[in-house]
């Protein structure tokens, strides 16, 4: 009986609280009485910067991707991803099938999308989605222009030269990273230094990090792309650093969970089914990139 009524006395006091909050919730606020004009100042105090949102990148606004000083990099070369086929066999086959590969106008849903945002708000603007969706033709500047069906570069996706370029990543998301001014170089077998060069080329510091990776799967839109207020969009990255895998239990304590990072998940290892120079002790990261857009893969 007492547990009973220790139940009954909580039910009631939690029906209470909920009442209460949801007529506070549901009240007009006064807040000309509970929170004076004057102590909320309109600059911040002296000696403290005020918030800032990740500024744009000159070259390409509103998209915050960047070139290297000196840049040589063309969207045909980023684009141009059957250079890497007769070494990267495998990786190249999988990369085929994934969301990454079917990234730009070739992906019937992101083609909808973004004609209908260049329809409204021009061209140039577009260039927000280009960053992570269109790096070829950005970089050539032909998002500014009527995008041509027979374009290789509008079909070309998240390409090789793409991540394993990205020589520097920044946390505001909508493509914050910056690309190499020189193009990959293709090795010659014959040659060990240019193997080498092209070992430490394609594996930049931020490649096998998780904010290479949210880079692009984090966006927001804003005055810059025509709206009126900042509304933050797609965002990968804070779900996972609030998770257990990336170490944080203030949201779930649970049992102990191995930490993982995109990649770990995104990027299996897997025994190639053909010939790929990146093996390494008969397993390679899968370039599959599974668990996006399973619609794509049909």
């Amino acid at each position: 009986m007492k547990v009973g009524a220790a139940r009954l006395t909580s039910g009631i006091v939690a029906a209470a609280f909920a009442a209460a909050t949801m007529a506070g919730a549901c009240a007009e606020p006064e807040l000309a009485e509970t929170v004076p004009t004057e102590s909320v100042p309109a600059q911040p105090p002296a000696g403290h910067a005020p918030p800032l949102l990740p500024l744009d990148a000159a070259d390409f606004a509103p998209s915050q991707v960047r070139l290297e000083a000196g840049s040589k990099r063309t969207g045909d070369e980023l684009a141009d991803v059957e250079r890497c086929e007769p070494c990267h066999t495998e990786v190249v086959r999988a990369w085929r099938s994934s969301a990454h590969a079917l990234a730009s106008f070739q992906n019937p849903l992101y083609r909808a999308s973004i004609e209908s945002f260049r329809e409204a708000r021009g061209a140039e603007a577009s260039r927000f989605c280009g960053g992570c969706h269109d790096p070829a033709p950005l970089v050539d500047g032909a998002m500014d222009a009527e995008i041509q069906p027979d374009d290789p570069r509008a079909r070309a996706g998240v390409t090789c030269s793409v991540c394993h370029t990205a020589v520097e990543v920044r946390p505001g998301g909508n493509a914050a990273y910056t690309l190499a001014a020189e193009p990959l170089e293709i090795p010659d077998f014959a040659d060990e230094a240019s193997i080498a060069r092209h070992k430490r080329q394609v594996t930049p510091e931020p490649l096998r990090t998780a904010a290479l990776c949210g880079s692009c799967h984090k966006a927001f839109l804003g005055e810059h792309t025509g709206h009126p207020h900042f509304i933050s969009g797609a965002d990968d990255m804070l779900p996972w650093k609030r998770s257990a895998y990336a170490g944080s239990s203030a949201e779930r304590v649970d049992e102990p969970i191995a930490k993982a990072a995109c990649r770990d998940c995104h990027m299996p290892l897997e025994e190639p089914r053909d010939y790929d120079a990146a093996a390494d002790d008969g397993a390679l990261a899968s370039h599959r990139f599974a668990g996006a857009h399973t619609l794509l893969a049909a």
